[in-house]
Parts: C-alpha cells; sequence; structure tokens
C-alpha cells in the first residue's frame, strides 16, 4: 500500500490531451453514424416496419468506430508515454 502511494503520475499534459482528442474524433464519429442510421431509419417507412431502429445504428455505428480505430494511426508522442506511463507503474 505504502509502495502504491509513493507513485507520482508525471506525463505530458499536451500528449495525453492529444490522444484524447484522438480517441473523441473516434468516437464522435461512431456516434454521428448511429444518430443518422436512426433518424434515416425511423423515417423511411419501409424499414421501419422492417426493424426496430436502434439495432442497426448501433451495429453500424460499431462497424465504423472499428474501422476508423483501426484505420487511423494515434499521435506517437501519446503512444510513446503511455507505455512508457504502463512500463514505469507495472507492480
Amino acid at each position: 500500500m505504502e509502495e502504491a502511494a509513493r507513485l507520482t503520475f508525471q506525463a505530458n499534459p499536451l500528449t495525453i490531451l492529444a490522444f484524447g482528442l484522438y480517441l473523441l474524433i473516434i468516437l464522435a464519429i461512431g456516434f454521428i453514424s448511429g444518430t443518422a442510421v436512426t433518424i434515416v431509419w425511423y423515417l423511411v417507412p419501409s424499414l421501419k416496419s422492417l426493424i426496430y431502429e436502434l439495432v442497426p445504428a448501433f451495429l453500424i455505428s460499431s462497424i465504423l468506430t472499428i474501422t476508423v480505430s483501426l484505420l487511423t494511426v494515434p499521435p506517437r508522442e501519446a503512444e510513446e508515454e503511455l507505455r512508457s506511463i504502463a512500463a514505469k507503474y507495472r507492480l
């Protein structure tokens, strides 16, 4: 317990912010696509009678979020900073 209490978190705030913005953009794409699918599905009568609109919205949002996260590269500085923090605090 005392060992954990002495550990201090030292990271470059701008690096963590860059990584946070990277994640925010990826998640925003998922939120926007899910919302768009929900609205379109609700407004088209033939689709609305087919299946509840949140099911395809969830699927498309998930697929786009995973695809974008795999196709984009996180900021290099953020990745190195997070790896060094993880290595430093492994107990």
